[in-house]
């Protein structure tokens, strides 16, 4: 008799109920679309995020200690060494190798071309790493702009800041004779570099040709390193004397700040700084991008709820004089409920199931558009999104629910004879 009234009831409003349907279906198909671009394209988010340079920086131990003598910063006039070749290996090597996106050493060199002083930075452009890849400035600063290519390593080429070009005249295919210290060396222009920064006024050549010319071969100033982290500022590193448990937690996490110190653990001579405004900044992006998800969930589920609650209060007023029939026949206010209940359930996985469906096709819209890559179904979003659909439709059922236990089958009748 339940499954008769129910099955019956459904048939006679094919319209509200595939209102009701839709509804569920859509807000649905909205959450589980924003849920696997979020669970499954995380990774790629990160990676995205990671195109705006590197987040670590690594210098030799001792380096990035400030010194103060009555008021002057004289940390620049002390000489604390350099880093080995070694120190970008061990990158490849250390506990957290596998988040390690690229790495740069550099090199610095004051240089002269004609009267004019030029800072000189030596680094590897593209560095072919056995197993890994190509490491250096093009995996590292991939939004540089060029106007030509860029040098060939151990060749006598140079890559031109735009704003020094500009000074000094120079375009690619032209030679020009740089001065450092006493020795003159005669380069090529293979490439005028647009980056918006400081480097639109430095001269960059390959690492190994100005170690050449300076007499520092195999000698590295600093590295620039660009790793998968967790984005925003890590909780301060516990003691492990005092909580060894919370310290072993923070270290197995991929904060910019615990990676760090992994390096430095791994490699005594090196002191590892996260670089602490673009850690922030990838924070707030990716915090900013979450928000904007949950709100456009939110707003989606909230749009099924009011659709399903406005269909099932338009069905009460409609069927005000079957209730009150029921009613007066015997049937109590919760048999009434559980009916309208059972239909709002119908609705919920006729919905789910739709909207599971439309979320992974746009999910795989989304992947694709945005990030050049599909996505495959997680298998716990299809009982989530039920759950969902579930959830959605008793919340538009309450009110609607009220209003049938709020009936008198006496007025209704009689308002309807």
């Amino acid at each position: 008799m339940f499954l008769r009234a129910l099955t019956q009831s459904i048939a006679r409003r094919p319209k509200r109920f595939g209102v009701a349907v839709l509804a569920v279906a859509m807000g649905v198909g909205m959450a589980v679309a924003l849920a696997s671009v979020s669970l499954v394209l995380g990774d790629r988010l990160s990676h995205t995020v990671r195109q705006y340079g590197a987040n670590i920086v690594l210098l030799p131990r001792g380096a990035d200690v400030p010194l103060e003598v009555a008021g002057a910063d004289l940390s620049r006039l002390v000489d604390a060494g350099a880093l080995p070749p070694s120190t970008v290996d061990r990158l490849h090597a250390f506990r957290w190798r596998n988040n390690i996106l690229g790495a740069a050493p550099q090199a610095y060199a004051a240089g002269t071309i004609g009267a004019a002083r030029v800072p000189v930075v030596g680094t590897w452009f593209v560095h072919e790493v056995p197993g890994r890849g190509p490491d250096g400035m093009k995996a590292i600063a991939p939004w540089w702009k060029l106007e030509g290519r860029l040098p060939r390593e151990d060749a006598a080429e140079a890559l031109v800041g735009r704003a020094l070009a500009g000074r000094l005249a120079l375009k690619p295919g032209a030679s020009f004779d740089l001065n450092i210290g006493s020795a003159p060396h005669t380069l090529a222009v293979t490439g005028i570099l647009d980056a918006g920064g400081l480097e639109d006024d430095q001269l960059f050549v390959p690492l190994s040709w100005l170690g050449q010319a300076t007499g520092r071969a195999g000698e590295i100033d600093r590295v620039l390193v660009s790793a998968l982290v967790l984005p925003g500022d890590a909780p301060p590193m516990p003691d492990p004397a005092r909580d060894l448990k919370a310290y072993e937690q923070w270290t197995c996490r991929p904060y910019a700040a615990s990676i760090a110190h992994e390096i430095e653990w791994s490699d005594p001579a090196v002191s590892a700084r996260p670089v602490a405004t673009l850690v922030r900044g990838e924070g707030r992006l990716v915090s900013r991008l979450n928000l904007l998800m949950l709100l456009l969930t939110g707003a989606a589920l909230a749009a099924a709820v009011l659709g399903v609650m406005s269909t099932m209060v338009a069905s009460v007023v409609d069927r005000t004089q079957e209730i009150a029939l029921l009613r007066a026949l015997g049937a109590t206010r919760q048999a009434v409920g559980r009916l309208f209940l059972a239909e709002a359930l119908v609705v919920a996985l006729v919905g789910g199931v739709i909207g599971v469906g439309i979320g992974f096709a746009l999910a795989q819209v989304v992947g694709r558009g945005t990030f050049g890559t599909a996505v495959e179904p997680h298998p716990l979003l299809l009982p989530a999104g039920l759950v969902l659909a579930a959830l959605v439709c008793l919340a538009g059922a309450w009110l609607p629910l009220r209003r049938t236990a709020a009936i008198d089958p006496a007025i209704a009748l009689k308002a309807g004879a």
